[in-house]
């Protein structure tokens, strides 16, 4: 694939840009140029990209850091796109995904397996996003697992860990 279609069809940006979207589309969705048509549009986005995502990126665990964004928009669309059939599945299937991610793409000591800073912290940030959107909707998929908890607290403390004096983390790896 090439051109435009390889755009649309990146587990990466699409996701990236629906997380985007719906932030605006919750900005703006109550004003008064929001017609009955447009809204549909943009939600008939929303739905085509999560469909393709579910049914692309995220049916079995990859080690790639895409999905990680990919079952970050899938957490959202499922809590935040309620009136979707399908809404619930993404949000299930999805915090498989995170769940996964957590246990095999961060070591024991919570580095994130490719050894690169800028990868942990986008590895965080597609994990904390999702947690918080959860526990803000009173979303028990994850609340409970103690495990999940401790792991996720080796997460985020990594950074501290490895950080300079400065606050700035080395140059290694990517």
């Amino acid at each position: 694939e090439s051109g435009a279609r390889r755009l649309w069809n990146g587990g990466l940006g699409s996701s990236s840009r629906c997380l985007g979207m719906l932030e605006c589309y919750h900005l703006m969705r109550d004003s008064s140029e929001f017609t009955p048509e447009l809204h549909s549009k943009i939600l008939k986005i929303f739905l085509g990209h999560s469909r393709y995502i579910y049914d692309n990126h995220v049916q079995e665990y990859s080690p790639s850091n895409f999905q990680a964004t990919a079952a970050c928009w899938l957490v959202t669309a499922g809590i935040m796109l309620p009136e979707f059939t399908e809404s619930g599945q993404w949000l299930k299937t999805a915090v498989e995904r995170l769940k996964e991610r957590v246990d095999r793409n961060f070591e024991p000591d919570g580095a994130q397996i490719e050894q690169c800073p800028q990868y942990h912290l986008a590895g965080m940030r597609d994990l904390a996003r999702p947690i918080l959107l959860m526990q803000l909707n009173d979303c028990d998929a994850v609340s409970g697992d103690a495990n999940l908890w401790q792991k996720l607290r080796q997460i985020f403390e990594y950074p501290v860990r490895i950080a300079h004096a400065t606050g700035h983390f080395g140059l290694f790896n990517s």
